[in-house]
């Protein structure tokens, strides 16, 4: 699972279904990015905020950007098939929150 919000904290959202498998760990926790994506079916994001406040622009005639109108965050990109690519920022933690293997002393 993963939660989130834009910078102005308007648009809240939560993805219920985050594909961990495919992320790499050792890069989210050594890497100077602090920005990735996560592809995910649409059915699995949960967002919260006033119905004017998230924002669609048609980047091409089968793909949507989403973006917070109050601060212009971009949310998620989303496909004619009901896929998404959730713009995820990370501020130095572990976003799976769970032990890993190389960093776990017995």
């Amino acid at each position: 699972m993963y939660k989130g919000r834009c910078h102005c904290q308007a648009v809240q959202y939560e993805l219920s279904e985050c594909s961990e498998d495919e992320l790499d760990v050792e890069t989210l926790s050594c890497g100077d990015t602090l920005h990735l994506t996560i592809a995910e079916a649409r059915k699995h994001l949960v967002i919260d905020c006033a119905p004017s406040t998230l924002g669609e622009l048609q980047l091409s005639p089968n793909q949507k950007q989403f973006f917070c109108n109050a601060c212009s965050t971009p949310i998620y990109t989303s496909d004619q098939h009901g896929n998404i690519a959730l713009h995820v920022a990370f501020y130095g933690h572990d976003l799976l929150a769970k032990h890993h293997s190389q960093f776990h002393i017995p």
